[in-house]
């Protein structure tokens, strides 16, 4: 069941995932961020699209 209001935000800033995952060593392969419908909202979200590879140590 779903615990917030309509049309209110959930998730991360513009741009938060991708500077988490950076900061946590990974290189960044591709990232983009669009609005589109979500699947478990069927209402129209900020979607990421994160590639990321964890650099070799």
């Amino acid at each position: 069941m779903r615990n917030n209001k309509p049309g209110q935000e959930i998730g991360f800033a513009t741009d938060a995932l991708k500077t988490l995952y950076a900061a946590a060593g990974f290189q960044i392969m591709r990232y983009e961020e669009l609005v589109g419908v979500a699947d478990f909202s069927k209402e129209n979200h900020r979607l990421v699209k994160l590639v990321a590879q964890k650099a070799a140590s």
